[in-house]
């Protein structure tokens, strides 16, 4: 067995921790995974690492180095392979967590080749786990206009040969450009924190901990070699408290009604909390690995299903109005939907969630236009609902 680990932007490995900045969580799991493995697990540091100052910026506020960690990693996946090392568990964190999913996509679609060759040995090779932190893309920051670096990512958890995807979501964090990347059919929790309190690094530690305690305890349950002593011993209730930019006070994360929340979340004033409706990750879930699921459309209740295909096709209507394509969103678009849907109770609901779409959906096309750009992107439908925080039932 191996682990690929993807480390978040301006991450890396550090030999002599500094409290204020220890290691991420992805750095933590990857040490405790690898003391009974072997030799061939590979961890990558963060974009924005590799290089000096003006390469650091380059990494960091456009994502750049991306695309040649993709390649890295599948290089060294094949020369396992051959090797005989042929279970594949797979880790990240903020971009690196975007990267983890992009990763299991091109190996789905490349398959597993003969190191140094183009022969595939094999083509539908499995992927055990998936754990990651808060995934986050802005890949090259549209916001600034950088074209080439943020597109051609596939940043959608993989139809098939997945086993277990866990991901810990931070519901505390404000900035537009990192809002998250949603995984339909992935076990996903939301815990108390921001962006660097979920994934670690920051010397935020009792919060760091509880989402590793989260992670380690799953992947232990699907069977990765975790031990006991590995798994932070986290104190309940935690008392420990986000520390968000005050100059972005409004929150901007869409926690859905049916959502799952970390019993550790407790009601904080002026914070993010989720919905009572949400279901509790209980201390005794955190020790179960429910496999990758079907939680598509098809599962629904046929009246949610109708819900669900009229906001469809108002995105679709509107994308043909404009001459834009929709295919690259369609499922974070269908995410959102159905995360909403307990909001829509009568048709005068829905007809409000058919406008919101339109106006949404319009919205990203503008973004996309704007950076000369045919496909509306993820990022751009992120860039939307950071734009538009009012759209019942989507946005409010």
């Amino acid at each position: 067995m191996a682990l690929y680990a993807f480390d978040g932007t301006w991450n890396e490995a550090k030999d002599n921790e500094d409290p204020n900045h220890p290691n991420t969580n992805v750095f933590r799991f990857y040490q405790a995974y690898k003391k009974t493995s072997g030799t061939k697990d590979y961890y990558l540091a963060g974009v924005g690492t590799r290089f000096k100052a003006i390469g650091k910026v380059l990494g960091g506020v456009f994502g750049l180095g991306e695309l040649p960690r993709l390649d890295e990693a599948y290089d060294q996946l094949c020369k396992n392979w051959a090797a005989g090392d042929q279970i594949i568990d797979i880790t990240g964190f903020s971009r690196g967590a975007a990267t983890t999913i992009d990763f299991c996509n091109l190996v789905q679609s490349r398959g597993i080749r003969t190191p140094g060759s183009s022969t595939v040995v094999e083509p539908n090779p499995k992927i055990r786990f998936i754990g990651v932190w808060d995934t986050v893309a802005s890949f090259g920051f549209a916001l600034l206009g950088n074209q080439a670096a943020n597109f051609g990512h596939h940043l959608s958890l993989p139809k098939t040969n997945v086993d277990y995807c866990f991901h810990a979501l931070a519901i505390d964090e404000r900035r537009p450009s990192f809002l998250p990347i949603r995984l339909n059919g992935a076990c996903e929790v939301w815990f108390r924190g921001v962006h660097s309190d979920i994934g670690g690094g920051n010397g935020n530690t009792a919060l760091n901990d509880v989402t590793l305690k989260w992670m380690m305890l799953k992947a232990k349950a699907a069977g990765l070699p975790i031990t006991d002593a590995d798994i932070p011993n986290v104190p309940v209730p935690v008392t420990a408290i986000p520390k968000p930019d005050v100059k972005l006070p409004i929150p901007i994360r869409l926690v859905g009604a049916v959502d799952r929340r970390h019993y550790s979340i407790s009601p904080l004033d002026d914070w993010t909390n989720p919905p009572a409706t949400c279901p509790v990750e209980s201390a005794a879930d955190e020790t179960v690995a429910n496999k990758v699921g079907n939680v598509g459309i098809e599962v629904l209740p046929p009246e949610k299903r109708r819900q669900v295909i009229a906001l469809w096709e108002a995105a679709m209507a509107t994308a043909n109005q404009r001459e834009a394509t929709i295919d690259s969103v369609k499922d974070v678009l269908l995410e959102l939907f159905q995360s909403r849907l307990p909001l829509i109770n009568s048709d005068a609901d829905l007809q409000k969630g058919v406008n919101a779409v339109a106006t949404l959906v319009s919205t990203a096309i503008d973004g996309s236009v704007q950076r000369g750009f045919h496909t509306v992107e993820p990022v751009f439908v992120n860039e939307a609902i950071a734009k538009r925080p009012h759209l019942f039932p989507l946005t409010d």
